[in-house]
This record gives C-alpha cells, structure tokens and sequence, in this order.
C-alpha cells in the first residue's frame, strides 16, 4: 500500500482529524493533505516516525509504516513474528522455494450480505481463533470446487441459508471500491500467520431467505461493538464504509486488539497456531503448470 494511503488508515483508525494531527507534529494541513491524496512525496524519516507516535501506532504498524515509504523499519521483521518465520522456514525445508508460491497464492475470500442496515455476522469455530465474530470468510479450496476467492464467497453464503439465489453486487478490495484501503497483513502476522490474499464481495441475497446455519445473525451496524465475546480484529476495517460514528470503529478497532492479545496470551497458542497453519499448506492445491 503506498504511503498516502497508509497514512490514511491508519489516521482514520485513531480518530485523529488532519488539523489535530498537524499540531501535534508541527507538519502543514495542506501538506500533510496533498500526501495523502499521493500528490506530495512522503515525509523524512523522523517526520514518519512523529507521525506513528501520535496516532499511536503499534511497532508492527510503525515499521510498515516506514517501510511504504522506502525506509528502513525500527524493528527486525522476525524479531516479531517468530511463528511466521518458524513456518514459513519449515516449510520451505520440505518443499523448496515452492512452498512460498503456495503459500501466497492460495487466495481467501469472505462475503459481506447486509439487509436493513444490518450485517450478517459469523462465528468462527473451525481454527484455534474460537469465539470470534466475523463475516464469513475462508480459503479457496479446490476439492470444494473453488477456482477463485469469488467461488468460496458464494459457497460459504450457500452454506447458511441454503440453495438460494444470490447475486455478487461488488468486489469491495478492488481498487477504487469502498474497501480499497483493507489491508490483513498486520492481522496475519501478529497471529504468525502467513498473509494471504484477501477478496472480500458484498453479496445479494434473496429477501425471504432464511439463515439455517448456528450461531449466525444480523446485526445492526451500531450494534457490533455490543457483541458478546471477543471482536474479530478485521471487523474495523470492514466496518468503516458502513458506520459514520469514528467512535464505533475506534471501539471495534480496541477489541480486535484485545482479542489477539487475549489469543496470543494462551500457553497453547503457539502450538496450536502452528498445527493449523501447516495443516492449512498440507491442503494447498495446484492445477499443473503448462509450459509453452
């Protein structure tokens, strides 16, 4: 993601407006503006470094940060993602450097059906991240019929209300779409998890439509940060072109934060994330190359 954009994000997440954020960092509004909107070149390195500190940015965060605009991070990458590193090199051990293609090409895709300024939400029961709410999502799987992260979109949908007509009204990750900015890299790597790509479609459904899959509900925009249990992490991206109140998605954004902590702070975590990401490569599913 280029720095204009980045800045952006990660702005808006703090709730921190364009005039507060100048005063703060002794920068100009208009500058800092036209950076924004990719018509300026990124500030020094120092500037960038102020600027991560008044947002309160993470040290994953400041180093990415940094990093969209061609300097070198303060932390070492593998400092702190020891999981990802463990997996990725294991893998690559087994299988050669064809693990890594694997492994970033497998896309993932998940499915946003909102209905009377509702959204329907999920819980996640089939990895060790148990106890989330979040829209449904999941891996291409070629053995289900999956080609494209589009195909697994419409099949988890079909899985909760059944055989109904469904109709994708748009690819929300595409560039120039209202979800552009998304970004699951800090999310994936704070798990240990390797990031993949993400595609995320808002899907019509049938008005009569039923849902016949558990633990699966609409709710009111407003309403999610009232959810029971732990907050999905991504869900404050997702919301952010659906609730107008900063407020609400500074809260959702706290939760997603509190729910990896409370995630990684299990003794088990480390064991248990690492079963399931090499059982994730281990299903990983190619067609042959064809070579001219």
């Amino acid at each position: 993601m280029e720095f204009g954009a980045l800045l952006r994000q990660y702005r808006l997440k703090s709730g921190v407006t364009l005039k507060k954020l100048t005063e703060v960092v002794s920068i100009d509004n208009t500058y800092l503006s036209k950076i924004e909107n990719n018509l300026r070149s990124p500030p020094k390195r120092n500037i960038i470094i102020e600027i991560a500190k008044a947002l309160d940015l993470n040290p994953v965060e400041t180093d990415r940060f940094l990093l969209s605009a061609s300097f070198a991070p303060i932390k070492s990458f593998y400092e702190e993602n020891f999981l990802l590193a463990d997996i990725l090199y294991s893998q690559i051990r087994k299988k050669g450097m064809k693990a890594i293609y694997e492994i970033i090409n497998r896309p993932m895709g998940g499915a946003i059906v909102i209905r009377n300024n509702k959204i329907l939400v999920k819980q996640i029961s089939t990895s060790p991240i148990k106890g989330v709410w979040a829209i449904p999502h999941g891996f291409v799987n070629p053995k289900e019929g999956d080609k494209t992260a589009e195909d697994i979109a419409c099949r988890l949908i079909v899985k909760i209300f059944g055989q109904v007509k469904l109709k994708i009204v748009k690819e929300l990750t595409r560039e120039g779409e209202v979800l552009q900015n998304i970004d699951t890299t800090d999310y994936f790597m704070k798990l240990g998890l390797f990031p993949p790509i993400f595609k995320i479609y808002e899907i019509q459904i049938e008005k009569k439509a039923q849902i016949k899959s558990p633990n699966t509900l609409f709710i009111p925009f407003d309403d999610i940060i009232n959810l029971p249990g732990l907050i999905h992490p991504l869900l404050y991206q997702i919301m952010q072109p659906y609730i107008k109140d900063p407020r609400i998605i500074k809260k959702l954004y706290e939760r997603g934060q509190e729910t990896i902590q409370k995630l990684t702070g299990k003794r088990s975590f480390y064991l248990d994330m690492k079963s399931f990401a090499d059982k994730r490569i281990s299903k990983i599913s190619f067609p042959p190359v064809f070579h001219p």
